[in-house]
């Protein structure tokens, strides 16, 4: 145990081990103060949202918890899941490769959904239905979709935004 280099070996493997188990950084959580996120029965409640622009236009990422209380598989898929901005049906964003998120009978289930906005649905209210309960996603205020660098991702905190 006189060796510096055994010394060295040994507080570089702490300093691994140490930085391997450290827990990962908290996100931030969506702010249930700053507006309705639940559906008065409870059946969808939204946790997050991401906001990435492309150009002109921006997909947005919902993470949901969706409760399906019926004895059928709930599939996350208009016409029972829609995304509404004004009266205006927002379609989702969806790879082909890639099936629409379902719910099992009588459980809940965390997903994500993802929806392809135009910069005039920024302009008013956004409304997440599941069949016929919607919950505010964001609020009437105008959103400026310039104020997102192209290509990059922007964390929403509430419906304020």
């Amino acid at each position: 145990m006189r060796r510096p280099e055994v010394w060295a070996l040994l507080l570089a493997s702490a300093g691994a081990v140490f930085w391997a188990l450290k827990p990962p950084p908290a996100e931030p959580e969506w702010n249930h103060s700053e507006g309705e996120t639940a559906a008065p029965a409870g059946r969808v409640t939204l946790l997050g949202a991401t906001l990435e622009r492309d150009y002109g236009n921006a997909r947005l990422d919902l993470d949901v918890r969706v409760k399906n209380d019926s004895p059928y598989p709930l599939r996350l898929s208009p016409p029972k899941v829609r995304l509404l901005a004004g009266v205006r049906e927002v379609p989702p964003f969806f790879l082909p490769a890639e099936r629409p998120h379902e719910v099992a009978a009588g459980t809940a289930s965390e997903v994500r959904l993802r929806y392809w906005l135009e910069a005039a649905d920024l302009r008013g209210p956004l409304r997440l239905e599941v069949e016929g309960e919607s919950v505010e996603v964001k609020s009437a205020a105008p959103f400026d979709l310039e104020s997102v660098e192209n290509r990059k991702s922007r964390k929403l905190g509430g419906v304020n935004w």
